[in-house]
């Protein structure tokens, strides 16, 4: 951010008046220049002239110089360039010299002049004037950066730096996840741009990487993730290092309808419950039945898996009671009511359950998971790169192929049970986002499984009710 303060120098102890200086700041440089006024110590305070028989014409002249300064700033950010100390410098003595053309010459003459000055200057020339000024700070940025590197002191002014260091630099506790996240896309920038600085940033750099993501085949839904993470630390760093507001304009227009929703039924869930865990033959970890019971709780109450270690303070009248990470910002409670299951693996646990690491967990559920025979069926799952429908594996003809339940599921996949059994007893939308936490039904039906009501309409499905939904449900 740029600044423009006065103060007052000493530059001769033998006499009593010194000179009031103005300093233009920006970005970590600067420049220093006379206002043709001095004053003794004691009449400047706070930036103004006080106590002095002139005190009104001089402040007139502070401030004349200090919105003179600002018509330079003003001049060099329409050009659309970071107004550093030199550019700044530069158009304020342009400016001066205007000023100077018309003064000697006086009235509409000196005006005209003006004008002349301005108009029939070299374009060019003025262009290359900046070019210079910004290759020469290009060589003092390199000398400052080789010392500091040399002191330990140096600090990255790459977004991919920036990106990586965001969890620190936020200065909150995040996920592993999240962090890892951060660390996913600081890698891809590296990858995009190596070269990239933050300052450099714009909406066309945005949709260049969106371009870039598309060609190494990641799909729509991860492509906007990751460049709302990016905005998101743009937006962090925007005023400590006065970034422009062109990033803003980029919008992610992307399709992001994909049919990749892995839900189990509820006789998978009973599947899970019955497995048995042999952990005293040394056949099985312990974390194994852990990780099914924790599972099956995310299946039975719908909490994603950053919140499903759950304390005794958690459960009030009844209920799972507390406010999801992801929704703190907006201060978002969910009310959801205990079930048979939730109330059997909190119990179990003595209402504290044990935290895991997600990528740990995920290895752990595909392992529990090709136990149940059920979750071998096959699902075919696609995603969407840019336009283009993408899966993890397709035939011969180009169709994608199905992959067995057991591979397909996440952490994920326990809050997308629990709503979709929701939407299979006709719970109503407001209460399954009372339970949920989603603040609108589109957000809400983006996680309905459309082929369990075709399996519903074959008759392939099993009613069991095990969470006792329309007694503990539907009349909330």
């Amino acid at each position: 951010m740029a600044s423009i303060a006065f103060r007052i120098d000493t530059v001769n102890k033998r006499k009593a008046e010194q000179p009031v200086m103005v300093r233009y700041s920006h970005n970590k440089t600067s420049f220093v220049l006379s206002t043709e006024v001095s004053v003794l110590p004691s009449q400047f305070k706070n930036g103004k002239i006080v106590n002095h028989d002139n005190a009104t014409g001089l402040n007139r002249k502070l401030s004349l110089v200090n919105d003179r300064i600002e018509y330079a700033l003003d001049n060099v950010t329409k050009q659309k360039v970071e107004p550093l100390a030199p550019l700044v410098k530069e158009e304020y003595k342009r400016l001066l010299n205007s000023i100077a053309a018309i003064e000697s010459v006086g009235g509409k003459e000196g005006i005209d002049k003006v004008y002349d000055i301005i108009e029939l200057s070299d374009i060019e020339e003025l262009e290359n004037n900046i070019l210079e000024h910004r290759s020469a700070i290009t060589i003092l940025e390199s000398q400052i950066e080789v010392i500091k590197r040399k002191r330990n002191e140096w600090v990255s002014d790459l977004l991919s730096e920036y990106v990586k260091e965001h969890p620190l630099r936020k200065g909150k506790t995040l996920s592993v996840s999240t962090i890892r996240i951060f660390k996913s896309i600081s890698n891809l920038l590296i990858k995009f741009n190596p070269e990239l600085k933050i300052t450099e940033v714009t909406d066309k750099t945005l949709y260049q990487f969106q371009d870039f993501m598309i060609s190494e085949g990641k799909v729509n839904g991860t492509i906007e993730k990751y460049i709302g993470k990016i905005k998101e630390v743009l937006n962090y760093q925007k005023d400590r290092l006065t970034l422009t507001n062109y990033y803003k304009d980029y919008s992610f227009e992307l399709e992001s309808k994909e049919d990749n929703i892995i839900a189990l039924e509820e006789s998978d869930i009973k599947s899970l419950l019955e497995l048995k865990f042999n952990v005293g033959r040394n056949l099985d970890k312990p974390s194994y039945e852990k990780t099914r019971d924790m599972f099956v709780l995310m299946c039975s109450t719908g909490l994603r898996f950053v919140d499903i270690a759950l304390t005794p303070d958690k459960i009030k009248n009844n209920q799972i009671v507390l406010t999801p990470i992801k929704t703190r910002k907006k201060n978002i409670k969910v009310f959801i009511p205990l079930n048979p299951i939730s109330k059997a693996i909190l119990k179990k646990y003595d209402y504290n359950i044990p935290k895991m690491q997600d990528n740990y967990f995920t290895e752990n559920l595909a392992i529990i998971a090709q136990r149940v025979p059920a979750l071998h069926r096959k699902e075919v799952v696609t995603n969407i790169s840019g336009s283009t429908i993408t899966a993890k594996e397709f035939d011969k003809d180009g169709n994608p192929v199905a992959q067995p339940i057991y591979k397909l599921m996440k952490s994920h996949s326990g809050r997308r049970t629990f709503i979709n059994i929701c939407i299979d007893y006709n719970v109503k939308p407001i209460t399954i986002m009372g339970m949920s936490g989603h603040t609108d039904i589109a957000q809400l039906n983006t996680y309905a499984d459309t082929r369990r009501e075709l399996r519903q309409r074959e008759g392939k499905r099993e009613v069991l009710n095990l969470l006792d939904l329309p007694a503990s449900i539907e009349g909330v």
